[in-house]
């Protein structure tokens, strides 16, 4: 579990990093493409979710 943890932190500082160096522009159309997707992620975060579970049995 500390490794999953550690490697999703690693990832979520790394994307920070290349998403700071985005004009306004390019941030606002990433917004954009998120919203019109979240019922996708949220989906697609469920069923990793449930894999993980069923993996840990």
């Amino acid at each position: 579990m500390y490794n999953l943890c550690f490697i999703c932190e690693t990832k979520k500082l790394y994307l920070y990093s290349i998403y700071e160096t985005i004009s306004d522009m390019g941030k606002e159309w990433i917004r954009l493409i998120i919203d019109e997707n979240q019922g996708i992620v949220k989906e697609i975060t469920f069923i990793l979710r449930q894999k993980y579970e069923y993996a840990k049995l």
